[in-house]
């Protein structure tokens, strides 16, 4: 039988069967179960899954963050940068052209060092970071098709 789960830091997770004593005891602090999520468009307030309205998008929007890894897969997938680009970003050990090119043109030269720096250590990218709208332009990328990217789901 599956079983949801919600951490506030962590968001909603599913198990496809009774979670054992051990697994949980291994589960962030913090975490609440919760109903099976009904969809793809519902969020968690606190208490209740509620269908995401338009202040709850944008919010969401400015909240929601991927790990550089699951950023890194996404944009390989988008096919926005390559596959060697993805593992080499996602291991810390590069940035994409594309992402050094943005940079270089985007953002102040007296930043661009720190810009660097947080591109390739940062275990967190978020959908408002300053970075996005920059990489959305140079790719032609739309708001709502990132928002895809972060799993923002507008109103249906």
């Amino acid at each position: 039988m599956q079983h949801g789960f919600f951490h506030p830091d962590l968001g909603y997770w599913q198990t496809k069967s009774e979670p054992t004593t051990a697994q949980i005891e291994n589960y962030p602090k913090g975490y609440q179960e919760v109903p099976l999520k009904p969809g793809p468009a519902h969020f968690w307030n606190g208490q209740a899954w509620e269908v995401d309205s338009s202040e709850a998008a944008s919010q969401k929007r400015r909240t929601s963050r991927l790990t550089r890894t699951e950023f890194a897969l996404r944009a390989a997938s988008q096919g926005w940068i390559s596959e060697i680009e993805a593992e080499d970003w996602a291991a810390g050990a590069g940035m994409p052209q594309f992402v050094a090119d943005t940079i270089e043109t985007g953002v102040p030269p007296d930043e661009r060092l720190a810009v660097r720096i947080a591109v390739r250590t940062q275990t967190h990218i978020g959908r408002m970071d300053r970075l996005v709208p920059l990489l959305m332009e140079a790719r032609g990328v739309t708001d709502e098709s990132m928002d895809a990217v972060f799993d923002i789901v507008h109103n249906v």
